[in-house]
């Protein structure tokens, strides 16, 4: 089977990737997609009471382009088209505000999956606590 994934945030190849990952299972669980968190500025959009504002506050939200729910832990998924700096921050922003927004009682785990990898990020993920994957070619 398949999976169906198509975000309006999603490059084709970031499709292909987040295909890759649920089709070799990299990752088992139930998994989530586009999940938003809220800003301050998307926060006091929903608050204004304006509902013009109101409906356009979700475009300011962050939007983590994966959640998986293990068994055991919380997997927060950053998908890309090669391995990169910026998504070491991207990935601790997102857990911080995940933690803030959800309270999970599981622990929360992080993962890089691109298409390219970029052997000079194996070191500065693994100092991190990042794992990664390549999708196989």
């Amino acid at each position: 089977m398949e999976a169906r994934i198509r975000f309006p945030h999603f490059k084709p190849i970031e499709t292909e990737v987040a295909k890759k990952l649920i089709k070799e299972r990299a990752i088992t669980g139930i998994w989530k997609w586009d999940v938003h968190l809220e800003t301050p500025q998307s926060r006091r959009m929903r608050e204004s009471g304006d509902s013009l504002q109101m409906s356009e506050a979700p475009l300011y939200d962050m939007r983590i382009d994966g959640v998986c729910e293990a068994a055991t832990e919380i997997w927060i998924v950053e998908i890309d088209n090669r391995l990169r700096p910026s998504a070491i921050g991207k990935l601790r922003t997102y857990m911080r505000l995940y933690k803030e927004q959800y309270a999970p009682m599981k622990p929360i785990r992080l993962l890089v999956a691109a298409s390219e990898d970029n052997e000079v990020m194996h070191n500065v993920l693994y100092a991190e606590g990042i794992r990664w994957w390549i999708t196989p070619k």
